[in-house]
Formats: C-alpha cells, sequence, structure tokens
C-alpha cells in the first residue's frame, strides 16, 4: 500500500481550540427531549486548511453541533462516520448577508456527550479539539499542519472521529 493510500484510508486531521460552548435543551410535545452542545471553533496555532487556489479558512467562522445520540441507530455503523464538516460559500440575498463558513455536526454517544458536558458544566472547557475528516488532502508541510479541501467538489465530508483535550486541572493562570 502506498503512503498516499494509507493517508487517504486513515482520513486528515485537523486540530482545534474551543470558544464559547453552549447547551441547548429541546423538549417537543409529543416526544423526548434532546440535548445538543454548541461552541466555536479556531483552527489550533499552526494549522491551516487552505483551499486549491491556496487560500486559507483560517480566519473563517468555524463552529461544532454535537447531538446526544439517543438510540444506538443514531450513530451510523454503516457510513463508519459520525458526523459531516460542511464548508458553506459567502452568500448574499436581498438584506440577507451570510459570511463564508465551516460547521461540523456529529453525533456522541451518551457516556461521551456526559463527560463534555460534565467538564464543561465544570469550567474546563477542551483544549484540543482534534477532526478526523476523509475527502481533505494533506499540504507540503512535513508536520501535516497544512490541508488542502477541495470544496468546488465536496462541499461536506464525513467525520469519522473526534477527540476532545480536557484539563483536569486549573492551570495558574486560572486560580
Amino acid at each position: 500500500m502506498s503512503l498516499e493510500s494509507w493517508l487517504a484510508e486513515q482520513g486528515v486531521i485537523i486540530g482545534f481550540t474551543a470558544h464559547d460552548p453552549r447547551l441547548n435543551l429541546e423538549q417537543p410535545h409529543n416526544g423526548p427531549g434532546s440535548r445538543t452542545i454548541a461552541m466555536g471553533l479556531k483552527l489550533e496555532h499552526g494549522e491551516d486548511v487552505r483551499l486549491p487556489d491556496n487560500r486559507s479558512l483560517k480566519e473563517v467562522s468555524w463552529s461544532m453541533y454535537l447531538v446526544e445520540a439517543t438510540d444506538v441507530a443514531d450513530v451510523s455503523e454503516k457510513e463508519n462516520n459520525i458526523g459531516t464538516l460542511f464548508y458553506f460559500e459567502e452568500r448574499s440575498r436581498d438584506d440577507d448577508f451570510r459570511p463564508e463558513e465551516c460547521h461540523i455536526e456529529a453525533v456522541l454517544n451518551r457516556d461521551i456527550f456526559n463527560a463534555l458536558l460534565c467538564a464543561l458544566q465544570a469550567g474546563r472547557l477542551p483544549d484540543r479539539v482534534s477532526v478526523t475528516v476523509h475527502g481533505l488532502e494533506y499540504g507540503w508541510e512535513p508536520d501535516g499542519s497544512g490541508k488542502t479541501w477541495d470544496v468546488t467538489a465536496l462541499k461536506r465530508v464525513p467525520v469519522t472521529n473526534l477527540s476532545f483535550g480536557i484539563p483536569l486541572i486549573a492551570s495558574k493562570s486560572e486560580s
């Protein structure tokens, strides 16, 4: 197996820092309620996702929406992914302007969702969020910090893994 084939099979890892987490609760009148976590993301220092024309998405708004799995069927085993990374180009209609943005939607099993929620409630924001996606390629950088995303061909790509690095103790600067 070639290195390119192996990398394509493994996926590309993008590192982020998180900010502004929010818990959303919903109770419809005719069914079970749901819990979701929304948060903003910023590409980690040194990371860059570029378009084929070499334009960076570093300053674009990135966000994540995490849904708590209510059933095993919520996590798609058939597709081997837990979510999707979307690219939305800048758009303007009449008085409605929306800037360019990237957004991740994913389903977390209850244990992981609860652990993340407890950490957030304790004031422990993840200091690193790693997202593994398929459909992007690593750039020329030997450390893997650069990625290329052909959003013309693929405006949405599958997310196969999420990892949250959460500090267990407060740093001295937080005390």
